[in-house]
């Protein structure tokens, strides 16, 4: 009997080195399964963190905005509004730091990378007791066709909305050792932003026509005379060209995306190139002053087209659409054929970019 309690003592011996020796390999286990998962979840936090910084940097950088100014977006969005611990900028190209008091001369973009430490939950039992991630590689830059190099910027949201900021990026090339924009360590999955003159727009225009010229940022013009006879400048979406609906037009956020092309019926974009329908009469009604006066008065910039050319004529007059322009209205006086914009310049939401003159409305966005 004595031989066999000895025995068993024994096996329950061995039996709780296994135990232990098992248990070990579990946490193991569950460190690779909840702080990896962890970490991967925390790299895509910051490549959005990446992406919000991008957009916001770029739309500073777009408007002529000084170096401080574009630091403190890129931060604000990186760290204040999007978790990251820390954030590095650099323009592009040559790849100068961002920060250093100055805007080189043919900066088009910026690219950024950011990074976060966190604690770890069971991976501590190997002796890890931190992770640190990166994400490095979003780039903005200037000009360009769609799809060449170029939130919450959500609170922002009109402004770029900036808006599509703080899209998922997609997964880039790794970035190798070093401090310069391709570098950090480790580099990270990486998107691509770019800014440019606005080219189609789906809303948030309004229905007035502007002639083409050499507009001056700050300068106040008469954006508002038409051409041909009846015709002042405002324009129509849908074929409807009453008062009514020139009011709903004007009345934020508008209605633009019931555009109608009138050489195709299928096509609800309003893009360069296109020609929209003029609304004929001086359309002198309350509606029409009150919607006006409201822009007048909270001093709101608002989209408009900009035409270059006629077709047609009377109630049947279109309008060629050549970009498209950003105004704050400054007064009107509709029974002489007056209405006074000063132009300026600002970023809105958009549905393609490209490389073609400017009129003050640029787009903003993250791109493959």
């Amino acid at each position: 009997m004595t031989v066999i309690m000895t025995k068993l003592r024994q096996e329950e011996g061995q039996s709780m080195v296994v135990v232990a020796l098992a248990m070990v390999v579990i946490m193991a286990m569950m460190a690779l399964v909840l702080d990896v998962g962890l970490a991967y979840a925390q790299r895509r936090r910051m490549q959005n963190a990446a992406d919000a910084a991008t957009l916001a940097g770029v739309r500073e950088l777009a408007l002529g905005h000084d170096d401080a100014a574009i630091l403190s977006r890129v931060q604000e969005y990186a760290i204040n509004r999007n978790g990251a611990d820390s954030v590095d900028a650099w323009y592009s190209p040559g790849g100068e730091e961002v920060g250093l008091g100055s805007v080189p001369e043919d900066a088009q973009g910026i690219v950024v990378a950011t990074e976060i430490e966190f604690p770890t939950f069971f991976a501590g039992v190997i002796g890890i007791n931190e992770l640190e991630v990166e994400a490095g590689g979003s780039e903005g830059v200037s000009g360009g066709d769609e799809g060449v190099p170029g939130g919450d910027e959500g609170d922002e949201g009109d402004e770029g909305d900036e808006g599509d900021e703080g899209g998922e990026g997609d997964e880039g090339d790794e970035g190798g050792e070093g401090d310069g924009p391709t570098g950090g360590s480790g580099g990270g999955p990486g998107s691509e932003g770019t800014y440019g003159p606005v080219s189609e727009m789906s809303g948030g225009v309004y229905p007035i026509g502007a002639n083409w010229q050499d507009y001056e940022f700050g300068v106040t013009y008469s954006i508002w005379g038409g051409e041909g006879p009846g015709n002042f400048g405002w324009l129509g979406w849908d074929g409807c060209t009453n008062t009514p609906c020139l009011c709903t037009s004007l009345t934020p956020p508008g209605n633009s995306e019931n555009y109608i092309n009138p050489h195709n019926s299928s096509d609800h974009i309003l893009s360069v190139g296109d020609w929209v329908e003029g609304t004929p009469g001086k359309k002198n009604a309350d509606c029409v002053r009150n919607a006006l006066d409201y822009f007048i008065n909270n001093q709101i910039p608002i989209t408009v087209i900009v035409w270059d050319e006629t077709e047609k004529q009377g109630a049947n007059l279109n309008y060629h659409i050549v970009g498209f322009a950003v105004f704050v209205i400054e007064g009107y006086d509709l029974p002489q054929n007056m209405l006074e914009g000063r132009f300026i310049e600002w970023t809105v939401p958009t549905t393609h970019i490209h490389s073609g003159t400017s009129y003050g409305a640029y787009g903003v966005k993250l791109i493959e």
